[in-house]
C-alpha cells in the first residue's frame, strides 16, 4: 500500500480491531444501529439481486455479507482490520457455514489484489469505512477494473453536516 494513498489506514486499523469484538452489540444490534442498517439493506435490495457476485468494502462483522449471502449473492467481503476479520468468520461459521462469502483481510487501497477475482456485478461500502481513505480516485479506478460495466456502485460517506 503506498503511504502517499492513506496515511490514516494503520491508525484507523487498530481502532476497529479495538472495537470489534464489542462492535455488534454497540453498533450493529443497537436500535440506531437497526435503523441505519435497514435502510441499507433496502437499497442493496434494490441494487442487487439473487445470483449477484458482491464486493464488499469495509466489511466489518460480516453482517450485510452474510444478509446478501442469504439473499442467494456470492460475497468477497474484505476489511482492513484483522479483529473485524476475525469476527466476522466467526459469526460466519456460527450462522451461516453454508454461506457463499468469502472474507479477506485487505485494505481498500490494496484492492487491485483482487483482479483474480474480478469480475464483480457490484461493490459496496457503507457505514463511512470510505472516510478513513485520504484519496478516493485510486479507489474508484479499481472499482472500475474489478466491476463489470454497468455493474451498479454503492458507496456511503460521512460529511461533517447532518441534513435534518
Amino acid at each position: 500500500m503506498s503511504e502517499a494513498n492513506n496515511v490514516a489506514w494503520p491508525a484507523a486499523a487498530a481502532v476497529f480491531d479495538r472495537l470489534a469484538p464489542g462492535y455488534d452489540e454497540l453498533f450493529t444490534r443497537s436500535v440506531i444501529g437497526r435503523a441505519m442498517r435497514d435502510q441499507v439493506w433496502e437499497r442493496l435490495r434494490r441494487a442487487f439481486t439473487s445470483g449477484d457476485r458482491i464486493l464488499e468494502l469495509n466489511c466489518g462483522t460480516g453482517e450485510d455479507a452474510l444478509y446478501l449471502s442469504r439473499r442467494g449473492m456470492s460475497v468477497v467481503a474484505c476489511d482492513a482490520s484483522p479483529g473485524m476479520i476475525e469476527v466476522a468468520d466467526k459469526r460466519r461459521s456460527l450462522e451461516a457455514c453454508e454461506s457463499n462469502v468469502e472474507f479477506h483481510l485487505l485494505a481498500n487501497e490494496d484492492l487491485s489484489a483482487l483482479q483474480a477475482l474480478a469480475p464483480f456485478d457490484g461493490a459496496f461500502s457503507n457505514f463511512s469505512g470510505l472516510n478513513c481513505l485520504a484519496h478516493l480516485q485510486p479507489l474508484a479506478h479499481d472499482l472500475g477494473i474489478l466491476v463489470k460495466p454497468g455493474g451498479r456502485v454503492l458507496l456511503c460517506l460521512s460529511s461533517r453536516v447532518c441534513i435534518g
